[in-house]
C-alpha cells in the first residue's frame, strides 16, 4: 500500500489465544468513508478483529495499515479512533455533558471549547438541552446516542462500534439503524460495526464482511453477497436459503431427488458426478397448486402456513427434506396444509456449491 493510499488495510492478520486461532490470515482493504459491517455467528472472530483495529489487542502476526502507514505498534489512545462498546461504558456518576466531554478534557481543551463541542454533538444525535441530566435518567435509545456522541467528540479518524444496538428493543433498534446510517453519511467517516444481525447489516452497510472461524468468507456490498453468495455457509447465513443435497450432472444441471434442475453456472471446483448442495432463496421458489412435473420442479406437500402480515411463509416437505417458500399475501397460492403441490426452481435463482 502506497503512502498516498487511504483507508484501512489488514495484511495477513492473525490472532492466537493459546492453541486457538481467533483470526486466521485475514487480508482485507476497507475503503475510506464507507460503512462496513463485520457479520458472523458468535465466536467467529468479529469482535476480536475490531479490537485489533482499535489497538485494544495486538495481533500475533500481520500488519494493520491506516492511510498508508502501519499502526500495528501504535497504542490505542494514539490512534484517534472512536469506539462504542456493546456495554456502552458510560459513567453513571457524570452528567451527559461530562460523559461526552471526557476525552476532550483529557486532551486539555478549554471549558468553552468543550461546551461548544458537546452542544454540537447533542444537536447531532437529537438530544439538545439535556447535558445536565444524569445517565440514569435516560432511556436505552438515549444512552446509545450519548455513547455515540462521546465517541465522536474527538473527531475520530475511524469510528468503531461493537454490537451497539443489541440491547435495544426491536422497534427502537430498527430506528437507530437508520439514524446511525444517516449520521455516518452526513459525517463521511469510515465506520466499522460488529453485528450478528443480518437485517442490521443489510440496512446500514456499504460493504459487509462475512466471517466464520476467524476467516473472511466473503466481502462486498450486501445485495451482491445476498444474490451471489460465495459458498453454502454465506448463502445460509445471510438471509435465509433452502440448502438441498444434489449431484452435479454438467456445467449447468444438477440432479435433485432424481429430478433434473437447471442452475446458474457451477463452481470450477465441482465436477460431473460430484456431490454438491443447491441453494435457492425462499422468495424465489414458486408454488403451483397441482402435481405437474417438469424440469426444475419437485413435488411436495404443504406442512405449515405462517401469515406474518406483510409476508407469508409456506413450509413444504419432500420425503424427509424441508423447504420454505415466502411471498406477499396477494401472491399466496390457494393452498392449505396437507395439499400436494409442485415447487418450481427458477434456473437463475439456483446456485450450486461444494457439499
Amino acid at each position: 500500500m502506497s503512502d498516498s493510499a487511504s483507508g484501512l488495510e489488514l495484511q495477513n492478520l492473525n490472532m492466537n489465544f493459546g492453541s486457538v486461532r481467533a483470526i486466521d490470515g485475514i487480508d482485507l482493504t476497507l475503503p475510506e468513508g464507507k460503512f462496513v459491517c463485520l457479520l458472523g455467528p458468535s465466536g467467529c472472530g468479529k469482535t476480536t478483529l475490531l479490537r485489533l483495529i482499535a489497538g485494544l489487542q495486538y495481533p500475533s502476526s500481520g500488519n494493520i495499515v491506516f492511510n498508508g502507514k502501519s499502526i500495528v505498534d501504535v497504542p490505542s489512545h494514539k490512534r484517534d479512533f472512536g469506539m462504542v462498546f456493546q456495554s456502552l461504558a458510560l459513567f453513571p456518576h457524570l452528567s451527559i455533558a461530562q460523559n461526552i466531554a471526557y476525552s476532550l478534557r483529557i486532551r486539555g481543551q478549554s471549558a468553552a471549547e468543550m461546551k461548544s463541542r458537546v452542544d454540537e454533538l447533542l444537536d447531532m444525535v437529537h438530544l439538545p438541552g439535556v447535558g445536565d441530566r444524569r445517565i440514569t435518567q435516560l432511556s436505552g435509545g438515549q444512552r446509545q446516542r450519548v455513547a455515540i456522541a462521546r465517541a465522536l467528540a474527538i473527531h475520530p479518524r475511524l469510528f468503531l462500534l461493537d454490537e451497539p444496538l443489541s440491547a435495544l428493543d426491536a422497534k427502537l433498534r430498527e430506528a437507530m439503524q437508520v439514524e446511525l446510517r444517516q449520521l455516518q453519511k452526513s459525517l463521511g467517516i469510515t465506520t466499522i460495526v460488529v453485528t450478528h444481525d443480518q437485517r442490521e447489516a443489510m440496512t446500514m452497510a456499504d460493504h459487509v464482511v462475512i466471517m466464520k472461524d476467524g476467516k473472511v468468507q466473503q466481502y462486498g456490498p450486501p445485495l451482491e453477497i445476498y444474490r451471489r453468495p460465495a459458498n453454502a455457509f454465506v448463502a445460509d447465513f445471510i438471509g435465509a436459503s433452502n440448502i438441498l443435497p444434489c449431484r452435479v450432472i454438467d456445467d449447468s444441471t444438477v440432479e435433485l431427488f432424481g429430478r433434473k434442475v437447471a442452475t446458474s453456472e457451477r463452481p470450477d471446483a465441482l465436477s460431473p458426478g460430484q456431490d454438491a448442495v443447491l441453494s435457492v432463496r425462499p422468495e424465489d421458489l414458486h408454488i403451483l397448486p397441482d402435481t405437474q412435473r417438469d424440469t426444475n420442479t419437485l413435488s411436495a406437500s404443504v406442512t405449515f402456513i405462517r401469515d406474518l402480515g406483510a409476508q407469508v411463509e409456506i413450509m413444504l416437505a419432500h420425503d424427509a427434506m424441508e423447504l420454505t417458500a415466502t411471498m406477499t399475501p396477494k401472491d399466496k397460492p390457494n393452498v392449505a396444509v396437507g395439499d400436494e403441490v409442485t415447487v418450481e426452481f427458477p434456473p437463475e435463482a439456483c446456485t450450486v456449491f461444494p457439499a
